[in-house]
């Protein structure tokens, strides 16, 4: 059986960006073209390669494992190692869901082989099947991000008598709040807010260590824990002077909330912030 290594690597090549697409959004990671292509570049590789040199057993799961893995610190940026893990779990399953259901598409009619043999029009099958699948996720997360464009908030945030301007993405799953007063959280990117929040505060932020912070800011500050895809854990709170949400008729209003201050530098789903589900 003749097996062509460049179709192999056009397909890999093809399924292995789109199932980065897909994790990315998902996870909500910040990520570039040239990243994924990077990263699917090296799936794909690694596909002929292991086919070359007939990798099998402990030593292929292993080796798939540390690909899969570099593959998401090559697309994805600044993930952190925890972060960088869960993705590659969930590029994993999502690259077995996809490869399954592209084999059942190609089963249907004269049948699949395992691999890519001299067969022309089998090969041209299984590019048109990878190159439809690509143009279709590329087009529904477009689609996607227009639907989540409705509901991308303006929110102004004031401290001190200074404000900022932030995209915060309208989050219906989003319950947060301060343990002790009850109060809604409004988790933001402290990076964000680096031209009025006080440098003590931002320091503190990473550790969430407030047992240094002056007495002027231990009355605003808050320890608030969350949870979510990458686990549980906490966040600084910090209630502001005040906070101007936009709403669905554009205009703002002032609501009571505390800034959950997230040190993550990716922000979520390309905005600076998650409104809670009570502002929606």
């Amino acid at each position: 059986m003749t097996v062509y290594a460049d179709v192999l690597f056009l397909v890999n090549f093809s399924l292995d960006f789109v199932t980065l697409y897909i994790t990315g959004r998902l996870m909500s990671h910040s990520s570039s073209a040239l990243g994924m292509s990077a990263a699917a570049g090296l799936g794909a590789s690694f596909a002929v390669a292991a086919l070359v040199f007939d990798m099998e057993g402990a030593g292929y799961v292993l080796a798939l494992a540390a690909v899969t893995f570099l593959m998401c610190v090559c697309a994805y940026r600044r993930a952190g190692l925890f972060g960088y893990a869960i993705s590659s779990v969930l590029l994993f399953s999502v690259g077995s869901a996809l490869g399954g259901a592209i084999s059942a598409i190609c089963s249907i009619g004269s049948g699949y082989r395992d691999s890519m043999t001299s067969d022309p029009a089998e090969d041209a099958v299984m590019l048109a099947v990878a190159g439809a699948a690509t143009l279709a996720t590329a087009a529904s997360v477009r689609a996607a991000k227009h639907r989540v464009g409705a509901v991308r908030r303006s929110v102004t945030v004031t401290v001190d008598g200074e404000s900022v301007e932030l995209d915060a993405l309208a989050d219906s799953g989003s319950f947060i709040k301060d343990p002790l007063s009850g109060t809604p959280v409004l988790i933001v990117r402290a990076d964000a807010l680096r031209s009025i929040l006080p440098l003590s505060i931002l320091s503190a932020v990473p550790s969430c260590d407030i047992t240094s912070l002056p007495s002027t800011e231990m009355v605003r500050v808050r320890v608030i824990p969350i949870s979510g895809v990458a686990g549980e854990g906490i966040v600084l709170g910090y209630r502001p002077d005040s906070v101007l949400v936009e709403g669905k008729n554009g205009k703002k209003t002032e609501k009571s909330c505390i800034l959950g201050l997230s040190d993550g530098k990716n922000g979520f789903g390309g905005c600076d912030a998650i409104l809670p589900s009570d502002f929606i």
